[in-house]
């Protein structure tokens, strides 16, 4: 296994050999890239759960993230179960395999909403209903998200559309909210991206919140 998954698989505590060899069977290779740096090593991301490494996977670019020794989850195998669930809807980042640590799935290339301005109106117009959408159909299987009242960081612009990240909140227990949740995000809050939001969509500006869960 590589420095790159030497210095980041077990942060920020002492070294242990258990991740190092999930990855080994899991057949990933870190890859050091990103603009957020743990240890010295550039990531995609890091979270007080986990760590977003990009890395490769039969050949194939993939995020790979893994748990942090310190988080309060004692397994990655909910959001794995989750993230699996969602995509039999087609949302989210397409997962690949997962163990009681990591999480291998698709690497999204796209531009997080918190980074909207890099975009066109079009594009975050797309974007917007694109993810309603999406929202929809996690509600309809009764799939709630649970963070997409922050949708800056867990929705991205992306060539193929918007892509909903990070299913480590979610849950099945709960009545889903994920299209309230994000209607109000883009149409009630008083940001930039919600100013446009609302000049670039106004028939969606003059709505409210519908209820579209099923249970």
């Amino acid at each position: 296994m590589n420095n790159t998954a030497n210095r980041v698989a077990n942060y920020p505590c002492p070294p242990t050999p258990q991740i190092i060899q999930e990855l080994e069977e899991l057949g990933v290779e870190l890859i050091e890239q990103g603009a957020t740096m743990v240890n010295g090593v550039r990531v995609l991301g890091k979270g007080t759960r986990g760590i977003v490494v990009s890395g490769v996977y039969r050949g194939l670019p993939v995020a790979v993230k893994i748990r942090r020794c310190d988080s309060p989850r004692s397994s990655m195998l909910h959001e794995a179960q989750m993230l699996r669930l969602a995509n039999t809807v087609a949302v989210g980042p397409k997962l690949i395999s997962a163990s009681e640590n990591i999480i291998v799935m698709e690497k999204v290339v796209g531009i997080p909403l918190k980074e909207h301005f890099h975009i066109s109106d079009h594009q975050l117009a797309v974007c917007i209903e694109d993810s309603l959408k999406q929202a929809v159909r996690l509600d309809e299987i009764g799939l709630d998200h649970g963070e997409l009242s922050r949708a800056h960081s867990h929705v991205y612009h992306t060539d193929e559309g918007a892509k909903i990240i990070d299913f480590d909140s979610a849950s099945t227990s709960r009545k889903p909210h994920n299209y309230n949740s994000l209607f109000a995000y883009y149409f009630m809050g008083k940001g930039e991206l919600q100013r446009r939001a609302r000049r670039i969509l106004p028939a969606y500006a003059t709505k409210k919140p519908v209820g579209q869960s099923t249970k």
